[in-house]
């Protein structure tokens, strides 16, 4: 819909009324010519307005007299018209073709850098790997090389698993997903040990290939020897295997949250006013007087414009709006009961996601200190602590 507006604007069409009584006949005989109309409305009884191409309305004239009726151009519109209005006018012309040159010109160099999906990894840290591939502000947007910055992003940051870079215009767009790192994995033919992962008590140790090293009830350590891959032989003096088993072992988890009950934090008063500045690249053009603020406690906001042809054409302006929200400080009082309440909320969150296994046993205990509600959690788990461990051949 959009694309052929545009058309419609680039070839020109008129916006015209057709007055009679035979108005149906005048429609019947455009359609049987295939004659394009577009946007027909109604006025009243006997006057209809619609629009067609300014190379078509010649053929209106045939048909109004054919049909008795008669053509009335309320609007011309579109480039022809106005190139033809402004026809003696070169300054006018030379200017809108130098400033659409200077556009294209300046599209043609990169000018932003737009990162989303990072959490783990900074933005400063990508940018950083971006400039070594070569993207950088005001390099030609032709010289980049994005696959080279596909390649660097994802072996200099492991936390990236998918990478995507767009180039729309003068702006580059980084589009990233991260992941878990998987633990290493020791290959099937190398020998390896399993041992502790965490400290703990043995509730169950199963071993598929390797010897046990400890027994169930044992407390381990961490770093400790739970299945050996050191196996006596008859032929040689030992046999190096790829120990394989299950070891499950009672572990203990703290977890610890704290509130003030006394808390400051600065809010709107509804009070707020704007500034705004034009970006061309680099350079900043301010349309505003005087860099002070009006407020002595504030929170600034900035909502950034960019121009745009259509979706993927992006050009170097940019407007953008700063907000400054005038804010006052005020101090909310919690009682010990409210302390503890909000403490053990934010325990529980940080029980969904740092526990690991069954859950055995949960001891929660609060303590007040200069007015700081601490909440101090215990946790009882069993949980698999095995992780593989490669061993060294000694030359």
């Amino acid at each position: 819909m959009i694309f052929l507006r545009l058309l419609n604007l680039l070839i020109g069409y008129v916006v015209f009324e057709c007055n009679g009584y035979f108005i149906e006949r005048f429609l019947n005989i455009t359609a049987k010519r295939r004659i394009g109309l577009w946007g027909i409305k109604r006025i009243n009884i006997a006057t209809v307005r619609a629009k067609i191409k300014a190379k078509e309305f010649i053929q209106l004239k045939e048909v109004a007299k054919k049909s008795n009726t008669k053509i009335k151009i309320i609007h011309k519109r579109g480039l022809p018209f106005i190139l033809h209005r402004y026809r003696k006018r070169k300054g006018f012309f030379i200017g809108v073709i130098s400033f659409f040159l200077m556009l294209w010109i300046l599209s043609s160099f990169v000018w932003s850098i737009e990162i989303k999906g990072n959490i783990k990894v900074n933005s400063e840290q990508i940018m950083q790997t971006l400039k070594e591939s070569g993207i950088l502000s005001g390099k030609l947007s032709i010289l980049c090389n994005i696959n080279d910055a596909k390649l660097r992003l994802l072996t200099n940051h492991k936390e990236l698993c998918w990478v995507d870079v767009a180039i729309k215009g003068s702006k580059v767009i980084i589009s990233v997903k991260e992941g878990i790192l998987p633990p290493q994995i020791i290959p099937k033919d190398k020998p390896c040990n399993i041992v502790a992962k965490k400290d703990g008590q043995i509730t169950f140790i199963e071993a598929y290939d390797g010897i046990k090293a400890v027994r169930k009830g044992d407390t381990v350590s961490k770093g400790e020897l739970l299945i050996s891959g050191v196996i006596d032989s008859t032929l040689k003096s030992y046999l190096l295997v790829h120990s394989r088993g299950i070891v499950k072992a009672r572990t203990l988890t703290h977890l610890k949250t704290e509130i003030s009950l006394k808390k400051t934090e600065n809010i709107k008063t509804g009070l707020f006013y704007k500034r705004y500045c034009l970006q061309f690249g680099n350079l900043s053009v301010k349309l505003y007087l005087g860099d002070k603020i009006k407020y002595e406690q504030f929170e600034k906001n900035e909502l950034i414009n960019e121009l745009a042809i259509g979706k993927d054409i992006i050009l170097p302006i940019r407007f953008i709006t700063e907000v400054f929200y005038e804010t006052a400080q005020t101090t909310t009082e919690f009682t010990q009961q409210e302390g503890e309440l909000l403490c053990e909320i934010a325990i529980k969150e940080k029980e969904k996601n740092e526990l690991i296994g069954t859950l055995l046993e949960r001891k929660i205990t609060f303590k007040n200190e200069n007015n700081v509600v601490i909440c101090e959690g215990e946790y009882i788990c069993e949980q698999e602590i095995g992780q593989e461990e490669k061993i060294e051949k000694n030359n």
